[in-house]
């Protein structure tokens, strides 16, 4: 670790910048003995590869200045050799990194003048430029580094003009945009084309600079212009178009990198979800969806979003100057640079969410005239993009920049070994969730060692996928982009378009309405269904036959961060507890209104099911397989209809669900093979299903196979390094599993075994102290030490007596004594301001109001009259939040899950329990 503020002698970075490019110009002498080595030496210092072997040196030369080689010493030969020595000697992962990059950086100047003087003809016809094999200067690393240190750069010449190398061919962006220039002109508008030459393997393109708007009408033209964008990136199956990649050419949105159009659906190794299960406008990039609830900070790098202020999510050293004139070197991270994406006026940003109706009307009519010549597009797209090469992101490049500079670090380049495991356990971290990264992390991990950045391609009309320029995986994907593409043209439709239109008009503004949002002071009814029904009617939108809405999901564990998505299959947060809840409402308050769009939503869900062709993977009660077996159970219990439960047999007979389990290692309540046994228990209840108990059967065995040794008991590691108490994701929600099927295969001991030792597990964690079972999860204890104990429905004391409860109806009277202490716990800790199912105090009120219901005790039934009548309160005033500090569409973490346990508290006999199924 180098401590900020660590002073370096300015004399040897000078010298080492002069020994690195002399031995660069001389590599390149060795290599083409007859080039100019005056310019040759001119063109490397003006490549800025001085830049990136300073970051490559920034982490080792304060160790060599704060020992070796003084600050404010004079610099000797022998003192510089010293250093040199040192850092040779110590660092072998710096002198493979440094000759890697001298030597890329000579093959690409070497194949940048040899590119210039083949096409000098044609590059001075297309852009206008006299002697274009006389650049000024060359400036590489205008880009990620791919497959030998190939890079964009631009070429330079006296006058100002430029034109840029790119280290590919860019066929897919020459014809994409000519696909925007048919429509700009159909539908009425002036179109500049860019200026692009294409060679073999590489491209020229002109330089596309930053312009201000000149008029409000440009502004509103841009926007307009994005819209038409939008549509052929969302068409074309386009996604990576982040602010980077897109400049405000005046009125026109240039997308200066069109890598990833074509991109076909990727293969399920693992648990992954097919793409088609959220196939809508925001997966393309363009549009901001990620944001911090309660804060002005901005987080979104999309392509039409503001990054002014955007924290980098890198470290790095950076050297200055002090007071006494000495060069030390300071750790920051800072601001990322900010884009060049956002149109302005008179020196003002004109942000996306000003213009919704700009864009809207952009997107709309571009769509509505490919849909009106969709055979002549077809035609079109089918010729234009034959063979296109295509890029495939497999991970966010910056994760890629994040583990390169890490490598950067003083410790790991003392290894060239050591910085190999680094990276593959880096690398490896994901595997577990998305099993497709273990046939590619083993090219990344080349890449990355050879200080590229990795790169996979493949063509519009092959499955083929390329890690390098000659290298491949035959048959990687199912079915080509090109193929897909077509596909998307084929369902193009009216109704298609109005469901995108809607998502990109409520997506379009979502930046100011999320500060809208936050929950309300002002008093309101104590009746909290009716405020959750109200709230739902305002964020959805109903069409003739179908009901959808858009969601704000987590993207971290402590849900600091969050992003904009489309409602899709899991209970947690997605669409089947809101149409539960819509159902329930429309029962209990005879609104024939709340049952119809419950309806119109459970249709969606189910189509968008069948559309992703059964490609869903995860198979949990709360996020997979088992919310749409308990949707149906729950539609069957609320509104008596069979056909519900008939589409858990045809949904269980239909697909492969024991490759499901084999594949299955999330195992938890929430997410895997636990969940699906739960909800299979439940629908048996109504129903006899000789498959669903198979099914059943091969989850258990599953579990067990998976069961790792703790002691006398046993548990499943999840992402935690240590198995987890509690019903969401730990013991209890695999002690409700079994329990279930103890009662389904009563002859079956090796079941009750497995319980007996799940709950030896979960009870090593408890404290009596506390009257509670300890969290483990890592982020918690990172964050809040070892003993840290959740009171919630999902980690802690409420859920964990759920289960014991459930034990306790079904003749387990052993756990009594754990029941009674979740009771008392909860009453001490559960119940707060935060009024979720699964982190508050509805989800802690299950627990009281189920144990009343059992036993009728008077002393709970009084207990919930007072919690009940002081959360209607509560609510009345305003005084009261939730998951996240704005209202959400989310069922278990907002208002439309305590929505429904308002109503079963109320209407007991007619609503089952969500936090408990029926076993």
């Amino acid at each position: 670790m180098i401590p900020d503020g660590t002073k370096v002698n300015s004399a040897f970075l000078h010298e080492l910048d002069i020994r690195f490019m002399k031995e660069l110009v001389s590599g390149y002498m060795n290599k083409y003995p007859d080039a100019d080595i005056l310019r040759i030496t001119k063109l490397a210092l003006g490549s800025g590869v001085l830049d990136e072997y300073r970051r490559l040196i920034s982490n080792i030369t304060p160790i060599i200045c704060s020992g070796i080689i003084s600050s404010g010493a004079e610099l000797s030969p022998e003192t510089f050799s010293a250093g040199i020595h040192f850092m040779d000697s110590q660092y072998p992962a710096y002198r493979s990194k440094k000759k890697k990059l001298q030597r890329s950086t000579i093959r690409q100047i070497a194949e940048i003048l040899r590119a210039l003087r083949q096409d000098r003809d044609t590059i001075s016809k297309i852009f206008g430029i006299s002697a274009p094999e006389e650049p000024e200067s060359i400036e590489l690393g205008l880009g990620d580094r791919h497959r030998g240190g190939r890079t964009v750069a631009r070429i330079c010449y006296k006058g100002g003009q430029s034109i840029f190398f790119k280290p590919r061919e860019l066929s897919a962006d020459k014809h994409f945009y000519e696909l925007e220039e048919i429509i700009s002109h159909k539908l009425g508008l002036e179109y500049k084309p860019v200026r692009i030459l294409t060679g073999k393997g590489y491209s020229w393109e002109e330089e596309i600079r930053y312009i201000p708007c000149r008029s409000e009408e440009e502004v509103r033209r841009f926007y307009y212009r994005s819209g038409i964008v939008l549509f052929l990136s969302f068409i074309l199956n386009g996604s990576d178009v982040h602010y980077e990649n897109l400049i405000a050419n005046g009125e026109y949105p240039r997308i200066i990198d069109l890598e990833s159009i074509f991109v076909p659906p990727m293969p399920i190794e693992g648990m992954e979800s097919n793409q088609k299960l959220f196939r809508n406008i925001l997966r393309c990039g363009l549009i901001p969806t990620d944001f911090i609830p309660g804060s002005d900070k901005k987080i979104s790098m999309a392509g039409l979003a503001d990054t002014s202020s955007v924290e980098s999510p890198h470290e790095s050293i950076e050297y200055k100057y002090d007071k006494d004139g000495q060069i030390k070197a300071v750790g920051h991270t800072g601001l990322i640079e900010e884009g060049r994406n956002i149109p302005t006026l008179n020196g003002e940003k004109k942000l996306l969410e000003d213009y919704p109706e700009q864009i809207c009307d952009g997107f709309r009519d571009a769509y509505r005239l490919v849909l009106s010549e969709k055979e002549e597009f077809i035609r079109i797209v089918s010729k234009s993009f034959r063979n296109d090469t295509v890029r495939i992101i497999f991970r966010n490049t910056r994760l890629y920049a994040g583990i390169r500079n890490q490598t950067y670090k003083a410790q790991l380049m003392k290894s060239i070994s050591g910085t190999r495991e680094y990276i593959e356990s880096l690398l490896q971290e994901d595997i577990v969730d998305y099993r497709i990264l273990g046939r590619i992390y083993k090219h990344e991990l080349k890449s990355l060692m050879n200080c590229d950045m990795p790169l996979f391609t493949t063509k519009t009309g092959s499955r083929d996928l390329w890690f390098s320029r000659y290298d491949r995986i035959k048959d990687f994907f199912e079915t080509t982009g090109k193929d897909a593409v077509l596909e998307n043209l084929d369902e193009m439709s009216e109704e298609e378009l109005e469901r995108q239109s809607w998502i990109l008009r409520a997506a379009s503004v979502f930046p100011s309405s999320i500060r809208e949002v936050h929950i309300p002071e002002a008093p309101q009814e104590e009746d909290i269904a009716k405020g959750a029904y109200d709230f739902i009617l305002k964020n959805i939108h109903v069409t003739d036959r179908y009901a959808y809405w858009l969601n704000f999901q987590p993207s971290s564990l402590e849900r600091s961060t969050y992003y904009l998505t489309e409602a899709s299959f899991d209970l947690f947060m997605g669409m089947p507890g809101t149409i539960v809840f819509l159902c329930a409402y429309g029962k209990i308050y005879d609104s024939e209104e709340a049952i119809t769009i419950g309806k119109k939503a459970y249709a969606y869900l189910n189509d968008l099911m069948e559309k992703a062709h059964g490609s869903m993977m995860p198979l949990g009660l709360y996020a997979g397989w088992g919310s749409i077996i308990f949707l149906n159970t729950k539609m069957y219990e609320i509104l008596g209809d069979r056909k519900y439960l008939d589409a858990n047999k045809k949904i269980l007979g239909c697909y492969d669900f024991r490759m499901r389990i084999r594949r299955d290692t999330n195992y938890t309540l929430l997410k895997g093979s636990a969940g699906f046994i739960v909800s299979i228990c439940n629908y048996l209840r109504y129903s006899p299903d000789d498959n669903a108990k198979e099914l059943a059967e091969v989850a258990a065995k599953h579990l067990i196979d998976n069961a790792r040794e703790f002691g006398e008991g046993i548990g499943w590691k999840i992402v935690s390094k240590v198995p987890l108490s509690g019903l969401a994701h730990g013991s209890s929600g695999f002690a409700l599993a079994f329990l279930g099927l103890c009662g389904l295969f009563p002859e079956k001991a090796e079941y009750r075994e497995t319980l007996k030792r799940i709950l030896t597990y979960e009870n090593s964690l408890f404290n009596p102290g506390q009257g509670n079972w300890k969290d483990m999860r890592d982020y918690i204890r990172k964050k809040h030490g070892d003993n840290y104990y959740s009171t919630a429905w999902s980690h802690g004391a409420g859920g964990i007596g759920l289960v014991r409860l459930e034990m306790v109806k079904k003749g387990i009277t052993a756990v009594r004594p754990e029941l009674e202490t979740a009771i008392h716990t909860v009453l001490r800790d559960g119940f707060t301001d935060n009024f979720e199912l699964s982190y508050g105090s509805f989800g802690n009120l299950e627990l009281l109001f189920n144990y009343y219901l059992y036993q009728k005790d008077p002393a709970i039934e009084e207990y919930l009259r007072k919690i009940t009548g002081l959360l209607e309160s509560r609510y009345a005033a305003g005084k009261y939040t939730m998951g996240a500090p704005f209202w959400n569409m989310s069922f278990m973490t907002n208002l439309p899950g305590v929505g429904y346990e308002y109503l079963r508290l109320k209407n007991p006999d007619l609503l089952r329990s969500v936090l408990i199924p029926d076993i």
